[in-house]
């Protein structure tokens, strides 16, 4: 199934007229390691203003530490993280409150004080980085994104009274409360049922496309967001950089199995090589039963 014209344009990163659109975030040969381990070797990839890009690895393959460092919360030890053409550790002050203002991120776990209710754990970017808004503006906005996540009826309750998709749609609507311009999401449906999943996403697009949103999400299951239109490329996380990337609809959609047998078996020096056609047609001729579970739960998630 071929891409549809618009798709295919934000695919490849152009504007109507078909003129290169500047990347919003990019990432350029960045090295990163904790103590007696490398995480991120020579990782470079781009998302244009307005864009989506899911990165896909496996567990350990550095998707915290991507999410991490787009946020500003680490640097790289070599390379370059660029937010618009400047390089994030040479923003002034301002820029820089300005970064953190329009930047919503979600991590794997739903980080919300445990101590304050729904209401409050929304307000709480709006009452830090906004301090002249005042109690009547934050609760209108505060409402109004709640309304958008089905969450206004649970604002008085606390976050141990909520499912776990609830609290991640609060953690979601406390990541789009503000003016958001860069969404970061790391693995974002974990533990949520799919009818969730699907609603969250079908949320997040409306926003993204209204508010020009660009969005990075890294996950180890892409089955939530394969035909939700919330990301327009997938890339392939592993060995600590993007080994390939593609766009959604032509090469997750008819490659599954590749996708597969890339992240959990491909070696470095093989994964930007196409996979021969006779490989091709094994891999999608294996039963979903005869694939590792492992490699199920990367591609598109546990088999009914």
């Amino acid at each position: 199934m071929s891409e549809q014209p618009e798709v295919a344009r934000r695919v490849r990163g152009e504007t109507a007229d078909g003129a290169p659109v500047a990347p919003f975030l990019e990432f350029q040969d960045v090295h990163f390691g904790y103590p007696g381990e490398k995480v991120l070797e020579g990782l470079s990839f781009s998302v244009p203003e307005g864009g989506g890009l899911v990165l896909v690895s496996l567990t350990g393959g550095g998707k915290s530490t991507v999410i991490r460092m787009a946020a500003g919360l680490v640097h790289p030890e070599t390379g370059t993280m660029r937010l618009r053409g400047r390089d994030l550790r040479e923003l002034s002050y301002d820029e820089h409150r300005t970064f953190l203002r329009e930047t919503g991120f979600v991590f794997q776990n739903s980080a919300l004080l445990i101590n304050q209710r729904v209401f409050d754990n929304v307000a709480l970017p709006l009452r830090y980085h906004e301090p002249g808004l005042g109690e009547e503006a934050i609760g209108a906005r505060v409402e109004e994104v709640l309304r958008r996540f089905d969450m206004l009826h649970k604002a008085a309750e606390f976050p141990a009274t909520l499912s776990t998709g609830e609290r991640r749609q609060v953690n979601f609507a406390r990541a789009m409360v503000m003016e958001t311009r860069l969404l970061l999401l790391d693995d974002p449906f974990v533990g949520v049922a799919q009818a969730a999943a699907r609603k969250i996403a079908g949320i997040l697009r409306g926003l993204k496309e209204s508010r020009r949103v660009t969005l990075l999400v890294c996950a180890e299951s892409v089955s939530h967001l394969v035909d939700t239109g919330l990301v327009e490329r997938i890339g392939v996380l592993k060995h600590g950089r993007v080994a390939r990337i593609g766009g959604v609809g032509d090469y997750l959609q008819k490659n599954t199995r590749d996708l597969r047998r890339i992240v959990t078996v491909g070696e470095a020096e093989d994964l930007e090589r196409p996979i021969e056609p006779e490989a091709r047609e094994a891999l999608a001729q294996t039963p979903p039963e005869a694939a590792d579970p492992e490699i199920q739960e990367v591609a598109g998630g546990h088999q009914p």
